[in-house]
């Protein structure tokens, strides 16, 4: 398993945040069964996997860049 593969492996169980992206690309998939669930991810291209990890990193900044705005 590639280290990008590892790293991703954990946003297949749940999002990281209270509060899921409501256009976030896996969250059709954490809604298969596990043994499907799996079996999707382990077909992602690299490609495909660059892209999910893009996305979350840019959700990751702009939720820390609202929290920023929030605090007094």
């Amino acid at each position: 398993m590639s280290l990008k593969r590892f790293y991703s492996y954990g946003l297949l169980f749940g999002c990281p945040f209270e509060e899921e992206d409501s256009n976030c690309p896996l969250d059709e998939l954490r809604k298969l069964p596990i043994d499907k669930r799996l079996k999707n991810f382990n077909e992602l291209s690299n490609i495909e996997l660059t892209g999910l990890e893009e996305h979350h990193k840019n959700c990751l900044l702009r939720k820390e860049c609202n929290l920023k705005r929030k605090k007094p």
